[in-house]
C-alpha cells in the first residue's frame, strides 16, 4: 500500500486551498506581497483580519469584483450575494443575523420546538 500525504491526496482530487499562517502580532513588519489575491472590507475595518490577510499575500482590492474575500460588518443586502462570483468568499451567509441576535435566535428556536415536538 502506498503512503500518501495530505498534499498528495489533495493533488489527486484537484482541490485548491489556501493555507493561512497566524498573524505575527505586529503590522509594522508586514511586507505586501501581491500574489494576485485581493480582499475588500465594507462597513468598517477589522484590523486583525486585515493584517492576517496581508501577511498571507493579500492586498486590498479596489472594487467588489476584484476581491477574492469580502469582509462585511453588518447585514448584507441580497444584491451583494447575487453579484458574487463562484470564486468569491464572504464572511456572512444569507440571514445569518437570525442566529447571531439572541432575540431572533430565541424566536427561531421556539418556532422549531413548536413545529418539531419530541
Amino acid at each position: 500500500m502506498m503512503n500518501l500525504g495530505k498534499g498528495d491526496i489533495l493533488d489527486k482530487i484537484n482541490i485548491r486551498y489556501l493555507i493561512f499562517k497566524n498573524w505575527s502580532g505586529s503590522h509594522l513588519d508586514i511586507v505586501l506581497d501581491d500574489r494576485g489575491y485581493k480582499y475588500r472590507f465594507t462597513n468598517g475595518l477589522v484590523s486583525l483580519i486585515k493584517y492576517t490577510l496581508e501577511e498571507n499575500g493579500f492586498v486590498e482590492g479596489g472594487g467588489q469584483q476584484d476581491a477574492l474575500i469580502l469582509w462585511h460588518n453588518g447585514v448584507i443586502n441580497s444584491s451583494v450575494y447575487q453579484q458574487l462570483s463562484a470564486y468569491q468568499k464572504i464572511n456572512h451567509f444569507p440571514k445569518s443575523f437570525e442566529i447571531a441576535r439572541k432575540d431572533l435566535m430565541l424566536q427561531n428556536l421556539s418556532k422549531m420546538k413548536h413545529r418539531m415536538p419530541r
